[in-house]
């Protein structure tokens, strides 16, 4: 960039820092919605807000009303329950989103969703062989016969 651009983005950070503090704190939220399934430390997300690790937290609850390993916790927890509807196991599940031990995964699931990974998949399974019972029951021609008309 040339001096004018260094100028011009150096004066708007100092007239408007809260606004480049929020596209910080934003770029670092991001990071961790794309990297989600990889291991991820605090370290490595804010230095993607370029800012130091306390002074980080402080604000990324400032702007989402959680800390960022909070929010990391609840977005991988997010895509496990997705994964799980999708018909993956508890383990897959675990490996998927981002945790090495499916001991803490379960732990951490139980603490989110209220119910361990095992009875939420089946919960799941459970609900989708009603649904489509009643598919079947309802569908006219499940009995092989066309719907009735009156004359």
């Amino acid at each position: 960039m040339d001096f004018y651009a260094n100028t011009v983005r150096r004066m708007a950070v100092e007239r408007y820092p809260a606004r480049h503090l929020t596209q910080r704190i934003m770029r670092a939220r991001r990071f961790i919605d794309r990297h989600y399934h990889q291991p991820i430390d605090l370290a490595a997300i804010a230095h993607q807000a370029c800012l130091s690790q306390h002074h980080f937290i402080r604000c990324f609850r400032q702007h989402y009303g959680r800390t960022p390993h909070q929010y990391l916790r609840d977005v991988r927890m997010a895509h496990a329950r997705q994964l799980m509807k999708e018909g993956w196991t508890v383990t897959s599940t675990c490996m998927a989103v981002g945790y090495k031990s499916p001991n803490s995964f379960s732990l951490l699931f139980r603490q989110v969703t209220g119910q361990a990974p095992s009875n939420y998949r089946k919960a799941i399974f459970d609900r989708q062989a009603r649904s489509r019972a009643w598919t079947i029951i309802l569908s006219p021609t499940a009995q092989g016969s066309a719907p009735c008309e009156s004359d």
